[in-house]
This record gives C-alpha cells, sequence and structure tokens, in this order.
C-alpha cells in the first residue's frame, strides 16, 4: 500500500475494530464490520482492515496477514487472549508503530469501538496526519454501559482522549438513543451524528429450512420452543426471561433455547432456572454459527430479548429476517419491532406485560404468522444491507473530501 492518499472517487479506506472475522463469538459488530467491508469493495473501493488476533477466551487466529473477500486483513498480537475477552483489555502494542507509520495512507479511517487502544492510536494518529475519522461505538457509549463493568476505566479513557474523540467528522449512531447518549459524552455538533441502522440481506435468509430440534435437544414433542441467540452475559438480561417463564411453566409447554457462548453466566442461571422450577425446561445449546444457526433460530416458534441494554442487536433484525416473531424489552432499542406489528416491545421491569405477550403468541398460529409476516416487511423497508451501505459510503465519501 505506497503512496499518498488517493484524491479519486475510489476510497482507501483503513476499518480499526478490536475482533474480526472469523471471531463471531465477540457479538453483531463483527458482522456488522464485515458486511460494511465487502460491500465496500464490492462497489470498488479499497479496504484494510487492522485487528488483533483474537478468536475467542483461548485460540487465537494464526495468520497475521490475509485477504478475506477482497478485504486486506492485518492482525496484530493481543498480549493476552484472557485480558482481551475478559476485561476488554486489547493490547497489540505493534498496532501502534504500524498505524503512525500507515495512517497517512488512508482516505478515511473508520473505528468500531470507542474504549479501545486501537481507537485511542487511531485518534491520536489521524489527528496528526489530517486524516478524517468516523467513530462507531456500537452502543458502548450508553449510560447503562458507562456505568457496567470497568466504569472507572471508562471515565478516565473519555476524560484522557476527549480531544480525540471530539475531533472526529462523524459519530455512527445505530439508534436515536445512541445519538442522544453520544451527545452528552462529546458534547458537539449535533450534526456530526449520523444515524445508520445496522443492516442485513434479507434476500440471505430466505428458503432456510427448518429443522428437528425436539430429536436434536431432546425436547418434548408437544413443547413450544422460546428461543434466544446472544452472548450468555449478564447485561443481556437472561435472568429476566426465566422470570418471565416461570410465570407461564403452569399454563404452556415451552422449552426455552438459550444459543451464544457463555460469559461466566451459564451456572448462575442453571441454579436460577432450577429454584425457579424450570430446570427441565432451558436448554444452553452453546455456539452456532452460520446457515447451522440459523437453521435453528427459523425452527422456534417466537423469541424473546429481555436485554439491560443494546445498541442496534443484529440477532433481533436475523429473526425478524426469517419471520419469527420477538417479544423484547423496550431497552433493545428496536421500536420498529412494535411499530410494524412484528412483535411486542414492553418495559423491562413489566414482568407481567411480557409474559402475556409471550403468552399470546405461543397459543396463537394466526398471530404468529401475521407477526413473522410483518417482520419480514419490516427488514426489507427499514434494515435492508444495500440502502445501510449507500449511507455508510456517502458519509465516508464526505469524510474524506473534507
Amino acid at each position: 500500500m505506497d503512496g499518498e492518499r488517493s484524491n479519486n472517487k475510489r476510497l482507501n479506506v483503513l476499518i480499526v475494530i478490536p475482533y474480526f472475522m472469523p471471531a463471531v463469538g465477540y457479538g453483531g459488530p463483527v458482522r456488522v464490520s464485515f458486511d460494511i467491508a465487502r460491500g465496500l469493495v464490492s462497489r470498488g473501493h479499497k479496504v484494510t482492515v487492522a485487528t488483533t488476533d483474537v478468536l475467542d477466551e483461548g485460540r487465537r487466529v494464526s495468520s497475521t496477514e490475509e485477504w478475506i473477500e477482497g478485504i486486506r486483513v492485518v492482525r496484530f498480537r493481543n498480549f493476552s487472549n484472557a485480558l482481551a475477552k475478559k476485561m476488554n483489555g486489547y493490547l497489540p502494542l505493534l498496532f501502534i508503530p504500524w498505524m503512525m507509520k500507515n495512517a497517512r495512507r488512508f482516505d478515511v479511517v473508520h473505528c468500531h469501538d470507542v474504549f479501545s487502544v486501537q481507537t485511542a492510536v487511531s485518534g491520536i494518529a489521524t489527528a496528526a496526519f489530517k486524516v478524517p475519522l468516523l467513530i462507531q461505538p456500537h452502543g458502548s457509549l450508553s449510560p447503562v454501559r458507562r456505568s457496567a463493568r470497568f466504569s472507572g476505566i471508562k471515565k478516565l479513557f473519555i476524560g484522557t482522549f476527549l480531544g480525540v474523540l471530539r475531533r472526529a467528522s462523524y459519530f455512527i449512531a445505530l439508534t436515536r438513543e445512541e445519538k442522544k447518549a453520544i451527545q452528552t459524552i462529546v458534547n458537539g455538533d449535533s450534526g456530526k451524528i449520523a444515524i445508520v441502522p445496522n443492516g442485513l440481506d434479507p434476500e440471505r435468509f430466505l428458503g432456510i429450512d427448518e429443522t428437528d430440534l425436539h430429536s436434536r435437544y431432546g425436547i418434548p414433542r408437544g413443547n413450544r420452543i422460546i428461543g434466544f441467540v446472544g452472548r450468555v452475559a449478564y447485561i443481556k438480561g437472561l435472568d429476566i426471561s426465566l422470570d418471565v417463564l416461570a410465570r407461564l411453566k403452569e399454563r404452556h409447554a415451552f422449552t426455552f433455547l438459550v444459543i451464544g457462548p457463555d460469559e461466566g453466566e451459564t451456572a448462575r442461571l442453571r441454579r436460577r432456572a432450577e429454584a425457579l422450577g424450570l430446570a427441565g425446561r432451558v436448554v444452553f445449546a452453546g455456539i452456532l454459527d452460520g446457515e447451522e444457526k440459523l437453521r435453528v433460530m427459523r425452527s422456534c416458534d417466537l423469541f424473546l430479548f429481555t436485554s439491560r441494554d443494546e445498541g442496534l442487536p443484529m440477532t433481533v433484525l436475523e429473526v425478524a429476517a426469517l419471520g419469527r416473531p420477538q417479544v423484547l424489552s423496550r431497552e433493545c432499542n428496536v421500536p420498529e419491532v412494535e411499530e410494524y406489528g412484528a412483535g411486542y416491545i414492553h418495559a423491562l421491569e413489566d414482568v407481567c406485560a411480557l409474559e402475556q405477550s409471550v403468552s399470546s403468541i405461543l397459543v396463537d398460529d394466526a398471530l404468529r404468522a401475521r407477526l413473522g409476516d410483518n417482520a419480514r416487511r419490516m427488514v426489507r423497508e427499514r434494515f435492508d444491507a444495500r440502502k445501510v451501505l449507500d449511507c455508510m459510503e456517502k458519509l465516508l465519501t464526505e469524510s474524506a473530501a473534507s
């Protein structure tokens, strides 16, 4: 990658993120950044991703540089993968000299995440070489996230690098609520905060066949299957979901299927399920990937997400694209589900309302079908990846031209 930044319409973009494909266990930002990167490549732009070598808590990606679907991926070794996973402590020390050497070669730098060494270094390097910077927090600047784990470190980070954050050409918020949260931190021009939702390709979810979950997981044939997909972490509110489901156990035959990586909560949730009389009603399926995960999701009757805080969860969009109804906490920040009649949304503390909505979907086949149809329409009209990429490309182009 030689030469100075180009001035033509084809951009040379650097995406900076602590984790990248195939590290899907690190959540939605992995898929979102990957989709943006390959979408830009498909439109003729040049994309490099600077990331770390994390694959999961115990494994690393062996290659230091590779090409994935036309994307150049440069990986820097983390000091400790366990530290990265448990404490968000991504310390790819060799990234620092690389960034200071190479920042000037890009038209624009797009950082995914805020609380990382990579974002801080990217801010310093782009300021030094007058390269436009975009920052996409993925919900990490919400009041709940900032006051959760390591709140003192996060406060110190913001205080130290506030100048770096404020000089960004754009902050990219997923929702109106996230825009408000960003505004309280950077206290800058609200015009610099653009709302670009996560997106996906609706056609990718058509033709996904169902699979026999009852046989696969030993679930009684008469049970409806209520799904959850995501990290098994405190912030996802699975303990609240169990409270909701405990209120239904005498009236409905169901199994709660939990899909996703354990982040230290599974043992506690098993104990809670037993205490609530749900021990035989909850299955922890672990991590599923790719089309296998989609087939399992497609085979669930409905989904229950009682997260304590989200940016814009990709799982909610995937469930909708598969035509499955869902019941959400308002803290999931997807009001479109209610707007389109694709499911029900209630305040997190309103366990009674959450219970009633789950109950109504469980017993009404016609309602499930109607909600599912509306969910697919919602994705086509509001979250189509092509429309999302149009917005992202426009922001990158405007930033590079400024």
